[in-house]
This record gives C-alpha cells, structure tokens and sequence, in this order.
C-alpha cells in the first residue's frame, strides 16, 4: 500500500470517526474533557462538561440531551432577542426600557438606576411607582391605585344617544336592552327602569316609572301608575285630532306623535319615516361606512374586509390592522388588537422622514432627507432612488400600478418613479419656496395631493401626471399644513395643522375648491404632535405631552385615551392592512410595462388612461411613447476605449445612459463638441496604433453614430 493509499484511508477513518460521533454531540468527545472535579459550565450525566450558555439552548449537548431537560424553552431566541427567565423572547431593545414585556418580569430585572416597581404588559403604574394595576381598570369609575392615580386626567365618558351607559363603567349597551328583564350591566343598572327611562323614544309617564308604546298612551287604560298616559281625557281629544300614528296628551291639551323611525310632518298629524342616515347622533353617523335607510328604521353594512361590530353599526377590520410607525432611525410595528409591537427596521443610517406603507404587498416605503428605501415587514431593506435628491419630504405610493411618487422641497419637485426599471420623472414643477412638506397620491380617485405653506397656506390637487392643478383649500391663516391622510371607507381627507395643533378634515369630492369654511376640525390641542394616522372609526396621533400615542373617535372626537406609551418623537403613523389598499375595485393593476406602450415612465390619467413621462434631461417623441435627449439638457460625454457614453447631467433616481461604439477605434483621447450642431469631435488611437481625429453626427439625431473624418 503506497503512501497515498494510507493517507486516504487515514481520512476516512477520521470522517467516519467524526460522522459517528456527530450522532453523539461529538463537540462532548473532541471540545472537552471529562471532569472529575467542579465543572465551570454545565456537567453532563456522562461526567462532560460543557459550556454553560449550551445548557437549555435549544440544542442537545450532552450525549444523553440531559442538558436540554427541564428547560422552560422548546427553542432559543433569535440574535438581538432577550430570553426571559421563563423562556419567553422578546426583543433586546426592550431590555431595561421601564415596561415589563416578559410575564415574569425579567426584562427589567438588575437594571441600573431601577427604583420603581415593574408591570407586566396588560398591567399600568401608578404615579406613586409603588402599585401596578391592571390597565381594563384605567379610568373606569373606581379608585384602584392608592394615590388616585388611575382615575386622573380622564376624559369625559359618554356613550351615543343611542345606547346607555351603565354606572362605574365605560360600558354602553343598547338602549333596546334596557328594562328587558335581563341585566346587561355588571351592576344590572340597566334594569333599574326609573333611571333607565330616560332614553324612552315613545312615551314617558310623569313619574318617570315606564315608558310605554304610542298604542297604549290615550286608551282609557292606565297604564302608568299616576295615570299620566290618560290625563285630560286625551282619548276623546285624539279621535278629534286625527292623529296618522299615536296621541299623547299635552299640558291641557294632545298633540300628535311618531314612533321610533318617523318625523312629524309640518302638517302636526302626518308621520313621515325618518331617514336616519342622514343623521348625526351625538356628533357620530348613524353608521360607521354604509347606511342603508329603510321604511320606519335603518340597517349599516361593512366594506369588503370589515365586520360588524355587536352594536350593528361599527365596522372592524379583519384580520387585525397593524399600526406603523417610524421613530428616529427604526421603525416599529403594533398591534391594534393584542397590543404588541415589534421592530420593522432598525439602525438606519438617518433618521425617517416620511413613509408609506402597503398591506396589500406588505411593504413599507420611506425616506431620508437624500433617498427613498422599501422594505418588507421581515425588514429586508434595500435602496430605491438615491441620486439627484437633495431635501425629500414625503412620499407615497401608488399600488395599483407600482409607482412611487417623491415631494423634494429644495428642488419644488414631484417626481414618480417606475419601481420596475428604476427611472423617474418630475411631474409637477415649479414649487420652489413653497414651503412643502407633504404629499399624498389617491390611486382610486386619480388624484395627487400637496401642501405648499408659504402664505397663504393651502393644499393642491392634480391628476397623477400633474395636468389640472388647483388649490383644493386655501387656509384663511398663518398655517403648517402636513400628514395628509385619506380615509377611503368615508371619502374624507384629513390632514394637520402643526402650528394650531389641530387635525382637520374635509370631503374630497367638494365641488366647492378652495373653501376653509368646509373644513372641520377633528382633534384639537395637540401641540408638538407631529404625526397621526385615521383606521377604522378611530384616529390616532402621537402626543410629544406625555410621550404617548393617543386615539379619539374620528367622528365626534370623544373617548380620547392612550395606546401605546412611546416617548421617542413619532414622525410618521400608518395602518397596514389589506383592506385599506384594495385591488378590485377598479379595473387597473400592474406594472407601467404591462398596462402601457410607454417606454420609460408611465402615470394614470384620469382622461387618457395613461400618460408617457421621460426622465430629466430627456422629451417625448412624436410617437408619444418613447424618449429622446433634448437639446436643452446638458449631458456628460465620456470616451473609453472604443466607445462614447452620454449622460444626462441632471436626473433623478436611475440615469438613462446611450452609449456609441466607433468601429476601428482602440482607444478615444479628447472629445468636443460644436455647441451650433450638436456635433462630437474627438481623437483617439485606431487597431493600427495611429491618431485620428473623428467625430460624429448631431447628438440629437436618432441615427447618431461616430464615423472618421476624411
């Protein structure tokens, strides 16, 4: 056997011996030694010892697994996660971060500077630092911290005209559950009819004891236990009255009255049905999305991916949305129901200035002061436009046909890019020194949105390839106008007022453009509070008081309370769902390549269905689809080896390059150009190794080539 033979067999003993092994934790008989000892780590059955952070890992290290035994844990964590002592993950940022996010506490154990108390998630701390209780107990009409402290700051509870609310609670029930025999109320205040009778809708008797049905008022039946409901002989008055519904009697005299459902006609005798949907009670509709009158009563639908709430009139999104927003150089993500949040993204380079997010694809879009990114709620992130940018301020995205639009201040731009080859083109110019600050593109009404706020402030409004701007609201005074937020399900555009602290709202199907005294105001005195987002019936905004997210109803702006302590400034909120992104509700959705002949730069149109746009620096041809250099734009000629290229100067995102080759040429020295003709004359080496002197036909013509000069 030769040398060779014996160093092959050699290894494959060894690869056998290891292979083996490997079934048994072979790291047990090759990393260490048996301990006869104390072992520093953890000591296997077998007498190994190992290191200690194997033990309860998730993996077997011990020969006989004794070291994955009575663990807490079927798994370990992954990289940046914290372990709780129970085995619980959570992320490493919320390590020592004030609020208990493991169950057993263990995140905020051993802090530095730790003097107060910890809660567990579903619990809040009292002022006093010394008592945790739980957070359903928050304003809720009863004193459970010592100091009070749960009961403060409350706002005014009141529940819709519509519905009772029971006493010590936040709950409200319907008002047809009241006096029904069955306590709905934890206190069964509801059945405690002569508080209850307050929201009668037929007839009350004096001593507030029943409410009775129109049928049984001026009967000559007593009905009510001090005979109210038959006072005055009102029997006899009502046959003479002709009343088309009920009677009930007046001071000395009847008068004609409706049930639920109808309205008395000026006629004081007819009832006529009552079209509720037009309606507000208590500052709310009658409905959260769709009212549907019908004869004597009304019924509320849901948009596709809604559901109907038990009170039959507020929609919920289903599955459960989740609310994004971005802080400093991260971006997180919270759950509207289990309220739990996790990190998107974090450690950017810059910090965030805007964003957009997109349930439909499941991807969030934002920006720095000098590029545009994209990523997935996995956080794989990557860059979308860096060049040309110099002060972005907001972004949006228009998901039906993959195109991102981009507002940057410093050059009064609003470009869109094609995401599918990158190129990008301005579509409304000219508004340097307008003060901008934010965008917003309506991909189902074909609208694009901005703010201008050098006096006097006002919002814009074009279609997606920028023809037809107006001003859509003027503010009557000094304003910032930002956050532009459309809410789809009511056709409302909402957006902030920075300096007044103010959220404001209007429809956006107003004939009546540049009207201030449409608008109204939703939420009020919020000053510093530099983000907000509308979901469901709900809005939401980030209050630098206090360092929390808030939420109020977007209708009557009652029920304000906290969601989400967060004390880090919020510089942009978005809900993430695929209902709020629908895709077949109009008849559009692909790319610009798919759904066009345009062959850069696609928009839609609301009068030609698509319009072609070039990139800077470039113009459309005569054919309407393709782009060509334009004689106005100066390009940037670059010769290398045997070829030219020409490059526009100004651009944003991917530059559309043309390159020429010169055949016979090895090498091209010196370019010029004639700027009457547009010509190149240039020098280089030809394959013989001798100097030329060439040049070409006029940049501009679409037969453009290099030839040699005779």
């Amino acid at each position: 056997m030769n040398m060779c033979h014996q160093l092959l067999l050699a290894w494959c003993l060894f690869a056998s011996i290891v292979s083996l092994a490997a079934q048994f934790a072979w790291w047990d008989y090759f990393d260490y030694d048996q301990v006869k000892g104390d072992c520093p780590g953890f000591k296997c059955q077998n007498g190994n010892c190992i290191l200690q952070e194997l033990h309860c890992d998730g993996v077997p290290d011990c020969i006989s697994g004794d070291d994955e035994l009575d663990c807490l844990h079927d798994a370990s964590c992954f990289m940046g996660d914290f372990q709780c002592d129970d085995g619980e993950c959570v992320h490493a940022e919320f390590r020592c971060d004030g609020t208990a996010d493991c169950l057993d506490y263990s995140d905020e154990a051993n802090c530095e500077n730790q003097t107060a108390i910890i809660c567990k998630k579903d619990e809040m701390k009292c002022k006093n630092k010394l008592q945790c209780v739980e957070s359903d107990n928050l304003c809720d009409g009863e004193t459970d911290c010592a100091d009070g402290s749960d009961e403060e700051s409350c706002p005014d509870f009141t529940c819709s005209s519509r519905e009772y609310h029971c006493r010590n609670t936040t709950l409200c029930i319907p008002n047809q559950w009241i006096c029904d025999g069955t306590p709905d109320c934890e206190d069964g205040s509801d059945e405690l009819c002569k508080q209850a009778v307050q929201f009668c809708e037929d007839f009350l008797c004096d001593d507030k004891s029943s409410c009775l049905e129109l049928d049984a008022v001026c009967d000559r039946k007593n009905d009510c236990h001090d005979g109210s409901d038959e006072r005055n002989d009102c029997h006899a008055k009502c046959q003479e009255r002709r009343c088309s519904s009920g009677c009930i009697p007046k001071e000395d005299d009847v008068k004609c009255a409706c049930g639920p459902g109808y309205v008395l006609q000026d006629d004081e005798k007819t009832c006529a049905d009552r079209d509720e949907c037009l309606e507000k009670f208590d500052g709310e509709p009658a409905c959260n999305q769709i009212c549907v009158n019908i004869v004597g009563s009304f019924q509320c639908a849901c948009y596709r991916w809604y559901v109907k709430e038990p009170d039959q009139k507020t929609c919920r999104l289903v599955p459960a949305p989740l609310l994004v927003f971005s802080s400093g150089i991260e971006i997180r993500q919270f759950d509207l129901r289990t309220k739990t949040q996790d990190i998107v993204v974090e450690r950017l380079r810059k910090p965030v200035e805007d964003m957009d997010v997109v349930g439909t694809v499941g991807r969030v879009f934002w920006i720095d002061a000098k590029a545009a990114y994209v990523t997935d709620m996995r956080g794989d992130a990557q860059v979308i436009v860096s060049l040309g940018l110099v002060a972005l301020k907001a972004v949006s995205y228009d998901w039906l046909v993959d195109l991102l639009y981009l507002l940057d201040s410093f050059l009064g731009v609003v470009a869109t890019c094609n995401l599918e080859n990158k190129l990008c083109a301005t579509v409304v110019t000219g508004l340097a020194g307008r003060e901008l600050e934010d965008l917003l593109v309506d991909p189902l009404g074909k609208f694009l949105y901005w703010t201008e706020n050098a006096f006097p402030a006002r919002i814009m409004r074009s279609d997606l390839d920028g023809r037809d701007k107006v001003v859509f609201l003027k503010s009557p005074v000094m304003a910032d106008l930002d956050h532009l937020t459309l809410d789809y399900p009511t056709k409302t555009l909402y957006w902030m007022d920075k300096k007044l602290g103010t959220i404001y709202r209007i429809p956006v199907h107003s004939e009546e453009l540049g009207r201030a005294d449409l608008m109204q105001a939703v939420v009020s005195y919020i000053p510093q509070s530099s983000a907000f987002t509308i979901v469901e019936d709900r809005v939401i905004w980030w209050a630098q008081k206090g360092g929390k997210i808030m939420e109020e109803n977007k209708f009557s702006g009652k029920d304000r309370q906290p969601i989400l302590q967060h004390s880090s400034r919020v510089t942009s909120l978005d809900v993430l769902h695929p209902g709020l992104h629908p895709l077949d509700t109009v008849g559009v959705r692909g790319s610009c390549s798919q759904l066009s002949n345009c062959a850069d730069v696609c928009v839609r149109s609301r009068n030609q269905g698509f319009t072609c746009l070039c990139p800077p620096g470039m113009k459309l041809m005569s054919n309407g689809r393709h782009c060509d250099y334009s004689a106005a734009s100066p390009m940037l000629l670059v010769g290398k080896k045997e070829h030219i290229s020409l490059i526009p100067l100004y651009g944003i995102g991917r530059l559309k390059t043309r390159t020429e080759f010169a055949d016979g040429l090895q090498k091209i020295d010196t370019i010029a150009t004639n700027p009457r003709t547009l010509e190149i004359v240039f020098s280089a080496l030809g394959q013989d190794g001798k100097p030329r002197v060439c040049k070409s036909n006029s940049l501009l013509s679409r037969s453009f080539k290099l030839v040699f000069l005779p």
